[in-house]
């Protein structure tokens, strides 16, 4: 099981002063086997009128990412992979402020992204249809070209 994530009551409960069941359990063995997920950062936000506790975690395959829990072991999910892989975003300094969620984290925010475009510029990748690249007719910047394709959505290099 390795380093989890547990939970335990503040107060022996006076209905079950002969049984140790009480004073801790295993929420999820995020990383199952006997690596360790090294939960950490907690922080509790209400979501959707509940209160989650978020942390990051690392399940073995997806790095150390950013988790929620209800304190079950099936309200215990991984809220999103930021740097999708196996590197991990290292979400951490979660705050909340003006009923949002705040933390850092190293990410990368695909989700403004087109998939699809009129200028043939996006292609889906033939081994696995959620990977898309961007390409180009060429590799050479053309500060004269009209690189505004779809209408409001601007294609720039990194020299720029």
């Amino acid at each position: 099981t390795g380093y989890e994530l547990w939970r335990t009551e503040a107060v022996r409960p006076i209905h079950d002063a002969d049984s140790r069941e009480w004073r801790s359990s295993l929420v999820q063995d995020i990383n199952t086997g006997s690596d360790a997920s090294h939960p950490s950062y907690f922080t509790i936000f209400n979501t959707n009128g509940t209160d989650m506790l978020y942390f990051q975690a690392d399940d073995g395959e997806t790095g150390t990412e950013f988790w929620r829990s209800d304190g079950s072991e099936a309200g215990t999910e991984l809220v999103e992979d930021l740097y999708p892989g196996g590197h991990g975003s290292d979400p951490k300094g979660f705050t909340v402020f003006n009923d949002l969620l705040y933390f850092a984290a190293d990410g990368v925010d695909n989700k403004w992204m087109l998939t699809t475009d009129e200028c043939g510029g996006v292609r889906t990748s033939s081994t696995n249809e959620d990977v898309v690249f961007v390409v180009s007719e060429d590799t050479v910047w053309q500060p004269s070209k009209n690189y505004e394709c779809p209408i409001g959505y601007y294609w720039a290099s990194t020299k720029q």
